[in-house]
């Protein structure tokens, strides 16, 4: 029930919040969003990164690039892309990355990674293979954009994050941020929106609202700017 998904989806946030704490990663939020207007913003991942489809599942990421402002902004990502490079018939979001030459590679300031929901309901359900699919694409984003600040989210989907699917978050989560020195990856929480009933247009993709309620959280994860932010 929703009391019983509310709980666990607390859990998981502060189990993350913990993680993040000892991780003796830099605090992002003290970065003005101006540090990155001289920048560009790329996006790597499944349907809710798409703003080409109809139902616009992943205009989050074109609200919160304009609020933030950035010189150009691009998604590469791909209808029903898995993270893990195992699941038979499944595009890979790691093979979108070698593609994404239209902005010059040391001025591209913030890359998102958002993906998961296809892993959790087509891959078999092993958080451990999962988080090293997201360690070795975060590797990858890294490697070819070494001064960007990466961001990887899961889209857990409406009314979905149960059990499993919290492992799946803090497998991602874990091989975000610990990684290695040289990185800067953060890891954003969305679970408690898949509790949201208003955000969701099906159980798998945000509606109009989500998008919003992402920029919005990636404001405030990124950038102090308060959760429910609106531009000026």
């Amino acid at each position: 029930g929703y009391n019983i998904l509310a709980s666990q989806v607390t859990a998981l946030d502060s189990r993350i919040d913990a993680l993040e704490d000892g991780s003796g990663l830099p605090n992002y939020v003290n970065f003005p969003a101006q540090r990155f207007t001289n920048t560009y913003a790329l996006c790597f991942g499944d349907s809710n990164t798409l703003e080409a489809e109809p139902a616009g599942y992943g205009n989050w990421f074109r609200v919160f690039s304009q609020w933030v402002g950035f010189k150009g902004y691009k998604s590469y990502g791909v209808s029903d892309a898995c993270i893990q490079n195992d699941i038979a018939g499944k595009p890979v979001i790691s093979n979108q990355i070698p593609g994404a030459n239209d902005f010059p590679a040391d001025k591209v300031g913030v890359v998102f990674l958002m993906g998961g929901i296809n892993d959790f309901h087509y891959g078999t359900y092993n958080a451990d293979a999962f988080g090293a699919a997201v360690k070795s694409t975060v590797q990858a984003i890294h490697s070819k954009f070494p001064k960007a600040l990466i961001v990887s989210m899961m889209d857990c989907g409406h009314q979905l994050p149960n059990g499993r699917m919290l492992m799946y978050n803090e497998a991602m989560q874990r091989n975000t941020t610990v990684i290695g020195s040289g990185y800067k990856a953060i890891f954003v929480s969305l679970a408690d929106l898949s509790l949201q009933d208003n955000l969701w247009a099906n159980q798998n993709h945000y509606a109009g609202r989500g998008a919003y309620a992402i920029a919005s959280r990636l404001m405030n994860a990124m950038f102090g700017e308060g959760p429910g932010y609106t531009p000026a």
